[in-house]
């Protein structure tokens, strides 16, 4: 728990938490950590999957629910940012190679859409050493 620097101590630990996302979907967590404090935890956590790479195609980010009728899922539930940020995927005008940003996103509108303004999402991933590893290291963000 010290790792994901929790505000408050866990009350209960759920592995593969399914939370709706509002759309025909669900997100699922692979822990989902409700707080003392009255706020909730979600984990999203990789062993080496990101050292594969994998980018997303224009229109292959979301399916189209997501944005059916010019929907603006995130921006509705308070996270205009993340909103940019969907759109710019969805429209392949931005891109990840070692990070899976549409799960996160998913992860982001789903706990948002259940907890308002009391969660927080945590990615936990194994760093791998060699260069892969220090391409998307912590020191080096932006190639995430």
């Amino acid at each position: 728990m010290e790792a994901l620097a929790l505000p408050s101590s866990p009350t209960a630990t759920r592995f593969e938490a399914k939370l709706p996302t509002g759309v025909e979907s669900h997100a699922n967590l692979d822990m989902y950590l409700p707080l003392a404090n009255g706020m909730v935890v979600g984990v999203e956590s990789k062993f080496t999957e990101w050292l594969r790479g994998k980018v997303t195609r224009e229109g292959e980010a979301f399916r189209p629910p997501y944005f059916e009728r010019g929907r603006r899922r995130w921006e509705a539930v308070g996270l205009p940012q993340a909103q940019a940020l969907a759109t710019a995927l969805q429209e392949g005008r931005e891109t990840f190679k070692h990070i899976g940003a549409p799960q996160l996103l998913k992860h982001a509108l789903a706990l948002a859409r259940q907890h308002g303004e009391r969660w927080v999402l945590r990615y936990v991933y194994f760093d791998w050493p060699g260069p892969k590893g220090e391409m998307s290291s912590p020191r080096n963000p932006t190639l995430l």
